[in-house]
Order: structure tokens, then C-alpha cells, then sequence
């Protein structure tokens, strides 16, 4: 089982459908994506969808995701991750970092009840941009991978300069 944490800054909701959408196009049809969003989201990835040429598959699973607000308690979360439940989980969370925070912990919660269902998670956490102050250098601590518009990339290719120190951050 392999646990895989990624990072991702955004400046606006908006920022955050358009960098995202490529992304879940590329995962959806073979591995399971759920999303955590401390706003709803729902008329933001309408309008979005109006607006995009996608093929009819990807466009009809993508408004089949839950793009509603997620209220951080275990049982929401653990229907949300467990319902068809596959070999490779995509779990995306943005909002504060606040929120993002409390869900990783419900999200490891449920990884520790639910070890051998699954055989590769990637937690994708996005952070609002505007409300990180000085945080940047944590945030980068706890986490493998960054993901912009170009893809998931190794952080140190993003933020030249940046050596990450291996710290036990909980």
C-alpha cells in the first residue's frame, strides 16, 4: 500500500476547476477521485463544463462527482472514499488550510481502518494561495509532489533553491 501527498496552491475557486480538471480527465476512468471541498462548488464546475469541449464520457463523469461543500466528519468521509471503492484512490481537498488540515487527519483515520481495500492513495491537498502567509515552507514539508497546470511535478523542480528536510511534521 503506498500513501502519496501532494500539494497544489490556487488563487480563486475558478483557478482551482480549471488547473484541476486535466488533471482528473487523466485519472477518472481507471481510479476512483472523491472530493473534499470546504465550498460548494457545484455552479463554478457547471459553468466551467458549459464552457469546455470535453468527449461526452469525461464530461458526463465529471458531473457525476460530488462537488457539494464536505463537512469534516469521519462517517461523510468514509462514505465518500469507500463507496466503490477501487485499487487506486485520488482523494482531492481544497479549502484552508484550516480544513485541509482536519481532513487529512480524518482521511489517515480512515486509511488505518481501511488498509488492504486499497492499494494506492494520492491525497491531493490545494491551498487557497491567499491565506498562507509564512506557511509556505510547512506546507512543502508535508508533502512528496506539487501538481500545477503542467501536471504533478517534483517540488524542487517548481521552487527552485528548495531542499526539502525530511522533518517528522505532524
Amino acid at each position: 500500500m503506498s500513501v502519496k501527498k501532494i500539494c497544489s496552491f490556487c488563487v480563486s475557486d475558478w483557478h482551482f476547476v480549471t488547473m484541476l480538471m486535466p488533471n482528473i480527465g487523466k485519472k477518472i476512468e481507471n481510479e476512483k477521485v472523491v472530493m473534499l471541498l470546504e465550498n460548494e462548488m457545484t455552479q463554478i464546475k457547471n459553468k466551467f463544463l458549459e464552457k469546455i469541449v470535453l468527449d461526452e464520457k469525461l464530461k458526463n463523469q465529471m458531473e457525476k462527482m460530488n462537488w457539494e461543500k464536505t463537512i469534516c466528519k469521519y462517517e461523510k468521509i468514509d462514505e465518500k472514499i469507500s463507496k466503490n471503492i477501487k485499487k487506486n484512490i485520488n482523494v482531492i481537498v481544497y479549502g484552508s488550510q484550516e480544513y485541509i488540515d482536519k481532513m487529512n487527519k480524518t482521511i489517515e483515520k480512515w486509511i488505518s481502518k481501511n488498509k488492504g481495500e486499497f492499494e494506492n492513495i494520492n491525497i491531493i491537498n490545494a491551498y487557497e494561495a491567499m491565506e498562507l502567509n509564512n506557511n509556505l515552507d510547512f506546507i512543502l514539508e508535508k508533502h512528496d509532489k506539487i501538481l500545477n497546470t503542467s501536471g504533478e511535478k517534483n517540488i524542487e523542480d517548481i521552487f527552485q533553491g528548495y531542499r526539502k528536510n525530511y522533518l517528522n511534521i505532524d
